[in-house]
């Protein structure tokens, strides 16, 4: 699903996309059909990726009419060895890896793991190669990213709780969700199940909710619309794959069970950031612990809050934007790369020192410096506040500005947002502003855009323009979708 998502920013930005995938039982092809991306198919194989694969790789590649840009590779069966084989007959190389287990030969190295850490790839990647390391790289569908801030905004905690969600991966090979199910019997709230029609305990969920005559159990099969689900419910139940970051990004307080050994440290990682409870590994269950944890959770609306508060601050669901921004990087007039990134704890002061600059308040609509304590307690509710994206430009990996979203309601299906941007007074005139306004809308894709501008601030009033924002009336600027 995850190279489904990229794959479709990629394609929404004007880029060709092409799948390999084998023809191997539980294979993606019926995913990327429905989703109109076309297949370059290799016969089944027993075997892990070796060199004969590789060259079946290689012979789908000749056979293009054009050199691939980027091979993004997904495959935990893939090292350098493999990579190396291909290296001469693609332009570039990303890797999207979470078991930080194997040497690559990559450009682009992707790891969603919350926690994770530059050192934990030092030895497994060349120096040259990029790192796009943490969950706010997580690769998640539009949909969460669109439906987020209405569900961050809305969801408002009561002693009660009214549905809970299960979701297990596709397949459930282990029937989590028929444990589940058992230990939630004696409940009445609305339960949503989130399973695919290849699981093999599909039957036997079918044929629970009859037989007890259940109605308030919603079996939800190979269904796309998660997101509005998750928006939904108030707590959740799922294993520490994906599907744990989309949860986070809705703020959705969940009970995190590790059904595989691969997800051993982002279950635990994510536990100890605090945006989900742990409750232990899929085989050390009962139906009795299960109640009992659920019933912690559902009966105690604090820790819900708690919850939900930490896990949408671990991940916005703009992985994807911002994974497009490294594969299509950008430049100021000096051929040097202009970047995005989140804003960290370390950037209060470079933000004071800009926005108290006599050039940046001169077209500000607050022209009154703020004192270092009114800015430290600004910076500090911009940076937990998990409903606004905030973000600190790069020229050459330098801070060189900010650009900041405020998010003031819906417009029909597509979050409004009011953008700022100012650029440091040593990088004037670069060219920055424009890239940073064009990253911005790559990062955030499905928005809408308005600026407020001062007439006098004749710089501001050509930058917008020129980056595509209409005159709606004085001082308004608007950017189509």
């Amino acid at each position: 699903m995850r190279c489904l998502t990229l794959a479709e920013a990629i394609r929404q930005w004007g880029g060709r996309v092409l799948f390999v995938c084998r023809e191997n039982v539980g294979d993606a092809s019926r995913w990327l059909t429905r989703n109109h991306f076309k297949i370059l198919g290799l016969p089944a194989h027993p075997e892990s990726p070796s060199r004969e694969s590789a060259q079946e790789f290689l012979n789908l590649v000749k056979s293009l009419d054009q050199i691939p840009d980027w091979l993004i590779i997904d495959h935990y069966g893939i090292d350098r060895q493999w990579e190396n084989s291909v290296r001469n007959y693609v332009k570039k190389i990303m890797v999207i890896d979470d078991l930080a287990n194997r040497p690559h030969d990559c450009d682009l190295l992707l790891d969603p793991t919350a926690g994770r850490k530059p050192e934990d790839y030092s030895s497994l990647i060349s120096p040259h190669c990029r790192s796009l390391l943490g969950s706010s790289y997580a690769l998640l569908r539009n949909q969460f990213a669109k439906i987020r801030p209405s569900a961050l905004k809305n969801r408002r905690q009561s002693p009660k709780i009214k549905r809970i969600l299960i979701g297990f991966g596709g397949t459930d090979n282990k029937n989590i969700a028929g444990l589940t199910l058992e230990a939630l019997s004696h409940r009445q709230e609305d339960i949503d199940v989130l399973i695919g029609s290849s699981s093999p305990h599909l039957p036997a969920l079918k044929a629970h909710v009859s037989h007890q005559n259940r109605s308030n159990i919603h079996l939800h099969i190979d269904t796309d619309d998660v997101a509005p689900l998750m928006a939904h419910a108030d707590i959740a139940l799922g294993a520490g794959g994906g599907t744990a970051w989309e949860r986070c990004c809705m703020g959705l307080p969940s009970l995190l069970i590790q059904s595989a050994d691969n997800q051993e440290f982002l279950v635990r990682s994510l536990a100890q950031a605090g945006g989900a409870l742990f409750i232990g590994e899929s085989e050390n269950l009962s139906v009795e612990k299960l109640a009992d944890e659920i019933s912690r959770l559902a009966d105690n609306p604090i820790l819900r809050e708690q919850l939900s508060k930490k896990s949408a601050l671990l991940c916005d669901g703009l992985g994807a934007g911002r994974t497009l921004c490294e594969l299509f990087p950008l430049a100021a007039k000096d051929g040097r790369r202009v970047g995005l990134r989140q804003v960290a704890e370390e950037d209060m002061q470079s933000l004071y020192d800009w926005q108290s600059h006599a050039d940046t308040r001169r077209y500000s609509f607050r022209t009154k410096v703020p004192t270092w304590e009114e800015h430290q307690v600004w910076f500090r509710n911009r940076f937990n506040d998990p409903l606004n994206p905030f973000h600190v430009i790069l020229h050459d990996n330098i801070p060189a500005g900010i650009v900041r979203l405020d998010y003031k309601k819906m417009r029909g299906s597509f979050p409004l947002y009011e953008i700022s941007i100012y650029v440091a007074p040593e990088k004037y005139n670069q060219g920055i502003g424009r890239a940073a306004l064009k990253l911005i809308r790559m990062t955030v894709p499905k928005s809408i855009f308005f600026a407020r501008v001062l007439k006098q601030n004749t710089t501001s009033v050509h930058l917008f323009e020129s980056s595509g924002y209409q005159r709606k009336s004085d001082g308004y600027y608007q950017r189509p979708i």
